[in-house]
């Protein structure tokens, strides 16, 4: 797999465990009920009887109906640690890692990401704290399995503070 495809994976994953963050405390306030209703029944399955069963003729047996087993597709388990259902995107790699410096952040050693939240928000301290909780316990997991094809990921923080995302991000562009 390459540096490319293992930091899309390990940006699906950020992104997953980001998602996941936040309360769980509050109860939806409100439901919405469907505008309309369905307009026609469902079709019944092949399985089902098309109309209800009616009862039996004196003397006449019914067969039973049955319904065909139910198959389901044979899994195979990834090797190692999984992440989920899938495999981890980071490993050692194999074969030695060459380049030429012209990607940035990345080095034959190396890949430098970053990532920030709005932690320093006056009027919110912590604010939006648990993605970046979550990307730091990402790449320690992730450079415990061997980093990104065999290179330790390095981790760049950077606070916006809600109204300094330009400053954040202009740090980051400064750091490479």
């Amino acid at each position: 797999m390459s540096y490319k495809q293992s930091l899309a994976a390990l940006a699906a994953i950020s992104l997953t465990f980001a998602a996941c963050g936040g309360s769980r405390d509050a109860a939806p306030t409100e439901t919405v009920a469907p505008t309309a209703a369905p307009t026609a029944a469902p079709a019944p399955t092949p399985t089902e009887p098309a109309s209800p069963p009616t009862d039996p003729a004196p003397g006449e047996t019914v067969a039973p109906v049955t319904q065909p087993p139910a198959t389901e597709p044979p899994t195979t388990e990834p090797a190692g640690e999984t992440f989920g259902d899938l495999p981890w995107p980071c490993s050692e790699g194999t074969g030695a890692n060459t380049d030429d410096g012209s990607e940035i952040g990345v080095t034959a050693d190396s890949v430098t990401i970053g990532t920030g939240d709005d932690a320093g928000f006056v009027s919110s301290p912590g604010l939006n704290h648990e993605q970046v909780d979550a990307i730091k316990a990402l790449v320690v997991k992730c450079n415990a399995l061997g980093g990104i094809n065999g290179r330790e990921i390095k981790l760049n923080y950077y606070d916006a503070k809600l109204f300094e995302v330009t400053t954040a991000m202009q740090a980051a562009c400064d750091e490479n």
